[in-house]
């Protein structure tokens, strides 16, 4: 069986990140918009051209991906899903899931490009980005000649990878190779920073925005008969269109207990004072309705069971066992499942290896700046919790995303000096460098291996300007540290400052650091000491010389290969 790829992930995470999303059972299908997205996909002759790009783009609650996932389930293609998350900000974690994303679906797909994009994602260069495209390019090539049918690959809630300038470079070269059978959509809470011109000259983008996507009066009539509610009358159907402006979240919320509770929960607000009134506090205002309605009116008989769903609202995903654990209790399976009884906005999701939940993210929200400011100690130590806990599962993106809601910032260090050496041998350096770049300057600065880990990563990429001052920050850090494993950092820092100068072309100088860092380190530092010795061969081969320091030099090399990663640090 050939080899994955992607095989260090863990199964489950991947698979959810890839696997289309559940239909509600009372499912209003939105025939116009339906139609709509099946001409610009499934062109009739004489009609519209094929569409390559189709753009969902409106804030959240809108309907977005339920709408897309019923086109999907009607249109009768092939269908690829991909949900973008923070750790997808990474290239080579993009790269990944978009290959086993296409292999969901078209499981022979690109059986060469796995030890392809091994060798070229983990090699150490100052020009990482030209290596992504290259990997993308193959992708793309690999689709062209081996998937010759239509599909559809959806990319869902882009607004978590949109601030990335090299993963909006691999998406626009993705549209500029993708196979003219095939349709991209894109789903995202924010206009992507994509490159838009030369898909609109040519028709072959089409898109649909939160202006298009409001619920009409119409619909929520149509969907509160659909949920068995009492009919709304035309005025009723209106007056909740206009309140919350078609956004259809904020009307399931308000609608379950009734149109004529709802019209009370607005008692002074009026469509034209919404309009006047500015996108921040029209948000505001919204909120503090449906918060007022979810403790007044959903919770207010169940004090405990509003401190158990303020409790996990913390979480992304909700795991029985793993709530066992952050609350000290045996019974969450049996807590969760009564919640999605009771529809309480909790909603389960099978998967390979078990059951977990997720909160309707608005409500999730809410409660959870509601815990934040009621009870912020409480609110810290969960997350501390937290992470410590997703830590010991190796799920590094969520023990850091914990550590630092909590403000825990010398745990994030710990996982992130616990990681940073996996992390670079895989060539992850963007996620190092992402986690490195949320922790306050004021806590980097006083963190000597820290430093050491940022002069590595900036010396992998070549930017010597910027290593040298940290380096020379970690040595005035460890000159008064008073910690055992000082002379091990000293020597560390010497090797890497020897690296920044060999870089430069200053051979003598940075031989001579690597001769002193020798003097330090001890014998079982073996990947250490064959840096040192190899870095010493090599000055002095370049500077001309050609004694014994050579043969150190391949002594360090076989070393290095024998006792250390693929992926040399220093």
């Amino acid at each position: 069986m050939r080899e994955q790829w992607c095989s260090d992930y863990h199964d489950f995470d991947l698979q959810r990140k890839i696997t289309a999303p559940a239909l509600p059972v009372a499912l209003l299908h939105r025939k116009a918009l339906l139609e709509r997205l099946r001409e610009a996909v499934l062109p009739v002759q004489g009609g519209a051209p094929h569409r390559q790009l189709i753009l969902c783009c409106a804030p959240a609650g809108y309907g977005k991906t339920t709408l897309l996932a019923d086109f999907a389930r009607s249109a009768q293609l092939p269908c690829c899903w991909y949900f973008l998350e923070r750790s997808d900000l990474d290239p080579v974690v993009f790269l990944r899931t978009l290959l086993a994303s296409l292999r969901q679906t078209f499981p022979a797909f690109g059986a060469s490009l796995d030890a392809l994009f091994r060798s070229m994602l983990s090699a150490e260069t100052a020009s990482a980005t030209t290596l992504y495209t290259s990997a993308l390019t193959m992708l793309c090539t690999a689709l062209a000649t081996e998937i010759k049918e239509p599909f559809l690959l959806l990319l869902c809630n882009y607004e978590e990878v949109n601030e990335s300038e090299t993963v909006n470079a691999l998406v626009n070269e993705l549209l500029r190779r993708f196979p003219p059978q095939a349709t991209l959509i894109i789903e995202s809470r924010s206009l992507p920073d994509l490159s838009f011109p030369a898909l609109i000259i040519r028709e072959a983008m089409y898109g649909l925005d939160h202006e298009a996507l409001r619920f009409s009066a119409e619909e929520i009539a149509e969907l509160a008969a659909l949920q068995g509610l009492p009919p709304l009358s035309e005025e009723e159907a209106a007056s909740l269109a206009a309140s919350f402006d078609g956004w259809i979240a904020g009307i399931l919320l308000g609608t379950r207990i009734g149109d004529a509770r709802m019209r009370l929960l607005l008692p002074h607000s009026s469509a034209a004072d919404e309009k006047r009134g500015s996108s921040t506090a029209l948000a505001t205002q919204k909120r503090t309705i449906l918060l007022t309605y979810l403790v007044n009116e959903v919770l207010k008989h169940a004090a405990q069971t509003q401190s158990f769903l303020q409790s996990i609202s913390l979480l992304h995903h909700v795991y029985p066992s793993f709530c066992n654990a952050l609350l000290n209790i045996t019974d969450a399976h049996e807590r969760l499942a009564h919640l999605e009884r009771q529809g309480l906005f909790l909603f389960s999701h099978a998967s390979g290896t078990g059951l977990f939940y997720t909160i309707h993210p608005v409500i999730r929200e809410l409660l959870s700046e509601q815990l934040r400011h009621q009870e912020p100690e409480r609110f810290r130590l969960l997350h501390r919790r937290a992470a410590e806990l997703w830590h010991a599962r190796h799920e590094d993106e969520e023990a850091m995303y914990h550590a630092l809601e909590s403000e825990s910032y010398d745990l994030a260090v710990s996982f992130i000096l616990a990681t940073g050496e996996n992390l670079l041998s895989s060539g992850q350096r963007e996620t190092l460098i992402r986690w490195i770049n949320m922790l306050p300057e004021a806590f980097k600065e006083h963190h000597p291996r820290l430093l050491l880990l940022q002069a590595t990563i900036a010396l992998d990429y070549g930017q010597r300007t910027t290593a040298l001052p940290l380096l020379d920050r970690a040595e005035a850090l460890l000159a008064i540290s008073q910690e055992p494993d000082t002379a091990l950092l000293e020597a560390t820092c010497a090797i890497l400052r020897g690296k920044a100068l060999f870089q430069m072309g200053d051979y003598q100088q940075a031989q001579l650091l690597c001769q002193k860092a020798l003097l330090y380190l001890p014998e079982p530092e073996r990947h250490l000491r064959a840096s040192a010795q190899m870095r010493i061969g090599l000055c002095h081969t370049l500077a001309g010389g050609s004694d014994g320091r050579c043969h150190a030099s391949a002594a360090g090399s076989a070393t290095l290969a024998s006792a250390a990663s693929p992926h040399s640090k220093y």
